[in-house]
């Protein structure tokens, strides 16, 4: 459900939680914090951001049609 600390760490390359909210933040991630202050970075968000996510069927050809 959400990334772990050891996540974290591999993806922000930073071990502090100021300093992976930072590295977050300026990438454009949503995330929170917990009571304790630990960033909290949702699996699906991280795999949507990764371009992790089951790939896009492709579209309608539609100059095919001459439209």
């Amino acid at each position: 459900m959400f990334l772990t600390d050891e996540e974290l760490l591999e993806l922000t390359g930073y071990v502090l939680p100021a300093a992976q909210a930072r590295w977050l933040e300026v990438r454009g991630w949503r995330f929170e914090r917990n009571r304790a202050g630990r960033v909290i970075v949702s699996r699906a968000h991280a795999e949507a951001m990764m371009g992790g996510g089951a790939p896009k069927a492709p579209g309608p050809k539609f100059e095919a049609i001459g439209g």
